[in-house]
């Protein structure tokens, strides 16, 4: 056989390795196979060379030619083998693709029906708005398309570092959740409820995110509803109380008045201070009470919880010693700032205390402190009252559920509520016939 019938034989063997890998002829068969083959060729041209029937010459030629073939023929097989792997790989994950391609589309349109749907870039510059986020924020599409997201829609509702720890979340790859008052194009505020997803690229870094939103606009105008119908009603529970802190002050300046022209003039001087006194008195108990309970538009600014915990038992004391209760105030500082809405903490302190002061109908002892910690302002409201049961404290915050005769279970709701939108925390403790204790904690401002 010549050098070019070897060759050709040698290509003939690829060919016939390519058509096996083609059948999916295991590997492993395929040598064992091809091994025999050759031992059995090997076997014959050794008989012929000992019989002289063939040169020595031309045996180590045949030797050659069927290395070759056979490598050739395995090799072939081998290669194909694993080229059809890849190519069955690359099939699998182009199907793969597809499905996934067509659920993307499919999950992008239900978002863009479904939900207030925007896309902006690393640098919070809008790139995609749905028909519903134009509807809300009340641009149109082209007016929206390269504005700044946050410069266009801030309301000025929330403080700098709330979105400050947005952007932090996008930029470290964190879907953030939460509810946000943005402003439309007509100066009208609207709550959304938002999801925040960032893409990131090959390098992890996030390059654009998309916000997934809901309106509750309708929701927080409930909750504010509800809010003032309890204020209203706290500050009916507060009238024979207050109507009492005024009436003193009063009295004391009738009594004066009536013997008023027959004191000398040093001592009219000396009384017309304590009269102003008791008037000034009677002014900052009526300027309390119209500030906690007039309509007003929530805004959160720096406000001192000190100021206000104490406020909260100025109007409260009177009550409480009418009906031989004792509030016993501590306080380890004497500032503690946090960003919040003033009559709306006032509230939460102005609740927490008369629902311990009604736990005490034989009067009692009402511990109130507040203290630093870990960064937080902690207030203590302890009382040694009637106490709660087990299954009264689980349900204790749920709408409608009260423990009070003429109760109505919103207060505690409430408060509730108004301690989380401060990103406050509340902890109760209570125990039969022993009384109960509020650990409430805000985040103090930095």
């Amino acid at each position: 056989m010549s050098e070019d019938q070897a060759d050709a034989s040698a290509k003939l063997a690829g060919l016939f390795g390519k058509e096996m890998a083609a059948y999916k002829i295991p590997l492993q068969a395929f040598i064992q196979y091809v091994f025999h083959l050759k031992s059995s060729v090997m076997d014959f041209l050794e008989e012929e060379t000992l019989q002289l029937s063939l040169a020595p010459k031309t045996f180590l030629h045949a030797v050659k030619v069927t290395d070759r073939i056979t490598n050739s023929a395995t090799l072939s097989l081998s290669k194909h083998k694993k080229e059809n792997q890849i190519a069955n790989r690359l099939r699998a994950l182009y199907e793969e693709e597809k499905i996934t391609l067509q659920e993307l589309r499919d999950f992008k349109s239900a978002l863009k029906e479904a939900t207030i749907f925007a896309i902006t870039d690393k640098n919070d510059n809008i790139r995609y708005a749905n028909d519903k986020f134009a509807e809300i924020t009340q641009y149109t599409q082209s007016e929206l398309i390269g504005q700044n997201h946050h410069n266009l829609l801030n309301s000025g509702y929330h403080k700098f570092e709330f979105f400050q720890q947005i952007r932090q979340a996008i930029k470290e790859g964190r879907v953030w959740k939460g509810e946000i008052c943005n402003r439309a194009k007509d100066g009208s505020f609207y709550w959304v409820d938002t999801t925040i997803v960032p893409f990131l690229d090959g390098n992890g870094k996030t390059y654009q995110h998309i916000s997934i939103q809901h309106d509750i606009t309708d929701k927080k105008h409930a909750e504010e509803a509800l809010l003032k119908s309890e204020k209203l009603s706290l500050v009916g529970e507060m009238a024979a109380g207050l109507a009492h802190e005024i009436r003193n002050p009063l009295t004391t300046i009738k009594g004066f008045m009536q013997i008023f022209s027959h004191f000398s003039d040093d001592k009219k001087l000396l009384y017309s201070k304590t009269i102003l006194e008791e008037i000034e008195r009677i002014n900052f108990i009526v300027s309390e009470l119209m500030v906690f309970s007039r309509a007003h538009a929530v805004y959160f600014t720096d406000c001192c919880v000190v100021d206000l915990v104490e406020g909260a038992i100025h109007l409260l004391r009177t009550e409480a010693a009418n009906t031989d209760i004792v509030l016993s105030y501590h306080r380890t500082v004497n500032e503690a700032i946090i960003f919040g809405e003033k009559n709306q903490l006032t509230q939460v302190f102005l609740n927490l205390i008369k629902n311990s002061m009604e736990s005490l109908p034989l009067g009692g002892v009402i511990d109130i402190l507040l203290k630093k910690e870990n960064n937080k302002v902690c207030i203590t409201i302890q009382d040694n009252g009637i106490g709660m049961s087990e299954d009264q404290l689980r349900r204790l915050g749920e709408p409608f559920y009260t423990t009070k005769e003429t109760g109505n279970g919103l207060g505690l709701m409430v408060s509730y509520k108004i301690i989380e939108s401060h990103e406050g925390t509340v902890e109760v403790e209570s125990t039969r016939n022993k009384g109960t204790r509020f650990m409430i904690s805000f985040p103090l401002e930095n």
